[in-house]
């Protein structure tokens, strides 16, 4: 017997059945790599969310560096890019007869832009080409303007009469000064919600200021890694350096400036996976080193590339911490069990945050519950994925030193993945 409100007469129970609300684990390997895009673009300045499958080209132009942001949606599902501002560039236009095309940003890029117009009548097509490569396309009626695309705006009037064809070569168009300061990335980046960034660059100053960076948002809880090329002096869980360039399937050479870019993107979404001989897929060599060679670059805190039955591969998944400070460990050289402490750091901050903070009293009953939240939906879907064990006497939760304070003690036994192996084969 059921009920809906408590007015029955007759004795006897009435029993309702509810689905419980589901606790949501909030263990997540997916994360967004950042970078900045370099060279002259379409795009406006700021970050914009790319996806994969989106026309870099038609997005950015084909001026700046799309291959780049290729790198990292090769792995990644979204990347976030950052266009810098540019200022004193002139856009491009052209003219025919009453009809003016204007570029929408300034640069040399719009002088890759072409106008096409075909006069049928009473209805005339108007399409947009970038690079030979058709952008937009309206009909409009002879007496009435296409609208502003992504790329152009109009002015002034059509060519009039039936059957015609007029095409319209913009021209004039001047690059800017970009502003490529990575202080201004750092600043505008601090913003944004992302797991990994890649910054390609010789420049020590630019690599000093975006290691300090990383530092401070760690510091902050925020659980970032930079990746950064020929940078093992950083000593950093926080920061990955590459070492050496691949060679892609179509002859193309990336250096390690641009290599970065796809490990930050295997980083950002490796979860607590390990990366250690995870494939540059579509790469088909790498920048030679003898096995000591390697050795060596790894124990600096290195990533190194090396070639195994023809695939590149990395060589062992480490960062740039050589010399752990107070409180750190070995485990903390290894990029598997970094990120493993970055999802549980982010997963408790997100318990407490949306289920305890101002929600809950701070009693025994209340820090008891917080210890089930983080077993349930912390530790356990971690354990799932073999990244960790614990046990449930190692976890305490405690009244802090004031009222609203509570103190959590946390011991777990971080699972690191199979890298050596040593036999010896008795030969009889």
């Amino acid at each position: 017997m059921t009920w809906t409100t408590q007015n029955k007469r007759l004795p006897g129970a009435y029993v309702n059945f509810k689905a419980r609300k589901e606790q949501k684990a909030l263990v997540s390997g997916e994360g967004i790599p950042a970078l900045m895009l370099q060279g002259q673009t379409l795009a406006a300045p700021g970050f914009h969310t790319v996806a994969q499958g989106t026309d870099l080209a038609k997005l950015f132009g084909t001026t700046a560096k799309i291959g780049l942001v290729a790198e990292a949606l090769a792995v990644a599902s979204k990347v976030l890019v950052y266009v810098p501002a540019s200022t004193g560039g002139t856009k491009a236009t052209g003219t025919e007869g009453g009809l003016t095309v204007t570029a929408v940003k300034e640069g040399t890029e719009g002088n890759k832009l072409v106008v096409n117009i075909i006069n049928n009548g009473p209805n005339v097509t108007v399409t947009t080409v970038l690079d030979n490569a058709q952008v937009d396309s309206q009909d409009v009626q002879v007496n009435q303007l296409p609208a502003a695309n992504d790329y152009v705006t109009f002015s002034g009037t059509l060519p009039s009469g039936g059957g015609g064809q007029e095409q319209i070569q913009l021209s004039g168009g001047a690059d800017g000064s970009i502003d490529n300061s990575v202080d201004k990335f750092i600043a505008e980046l601090s913003k944004q919600d992302f797991r990994v960034v890649a910054y390609g660059t010789d420049t020590a100053d630019d690599k000093k200021k975006l290691v300090a960076a990383v530092k401070e948002w760690r510091n902050e809880g925020r659980a970032i890694v930079a990746v950064i090329n020929n940078y093992a002096e950083a000593n950093n869980e926080g920061v990955i350096s590459v070492d050496n360039g691949v060679t892609l399937a179509d002859g193309t050479k990336l250096t390690s400036k641009e290599a970065i870019y796809r490990v930050a993107a295997l980083s950002a979404t490796a979860g607590s996976k390990s990366l250690t001989h995870a494939e540059y897929v579509g790469a088909i060599d790498c920048d030679a080193k003898t096995p000591q060679e390697i050795a060596q670059a790894i124990e600096k805190g290195n990533i190194v590339f090396r070639v195994y039955r023809g695939r590149v591969l990395i060589a062992q998944d480490v960062n740039t911490l050589v010399t752990p400070a107070d409180g750190q460990n070995d485990d903390f050289k290894k990029n598997k069990l970094v990120r493993t402490m970055d999802i549980i750091g982010e997963a408790i901050q997100a318990v407490f945050v949306e289920n305890f903070v101002g929600q809950v009293v701070n009693d025994i009953d209340g820090r008891e519950l917080f210890k089930q939240h983080l077993i349930v939906r912390v530790l356990d879907p971690l354990v799932a994925q073999s990244a960790l064990t614990y046990s449930a006497d190692d976890i305490k939760v405690t009244e802090g030193s004031q009222k609203e304070a509570i103190l959590v003690t946390l011991g777990v036994k971080l699972a690191d993945a199979m890298e050596k192996l040593y036999v010896t084969v008795e030969v009889k």
